[in-house]
């Protein structure tokens, strides 16, 4: 009878074991599917972000915002003779 006692004790703890066990991992699943579809929905943000940031940076775009904000002028390229002369006017000023 005592053997029989012991075994049902096992058997209860055992079952008990489980049942906290199982509650765990609905949580833990539950859990990650909230993960899941956030990771999801960043991804789509990163996608629009990464679509947005292209158009922006495109060369035409890039030129385009400059010149309606910076409001510069191209300027010419100076050759060897040019470069000379700018080079001893700033060493004569040192």
């Amino acid at each position: 009878m005592k053997n029989i006692i012991i075994l049902l004790s096992f058997l209860s703890l055992f079952l008990t074991a489980i049942t906290f066990l199982n509650l765990r991992i609905d949580q833990l699943d539950e859990k990650l599917i909230t993960v899941k579809e956030e990771n999801v929905k960043l991804e789509h943000h990163l996608n629009f972000l990464k679509s947005e940031w292209e158009y922006i940076s495109s060369p035409e775009k890039i030129e385009k915002l400059s010149s309606k904000y910076f409001k510069y002028e191209i300027g010419d390229i100076i050759g060897k003779e040019g470069l000379k002369r700018l080079l001893s006017i700033s060493g004569d000023k040192d």
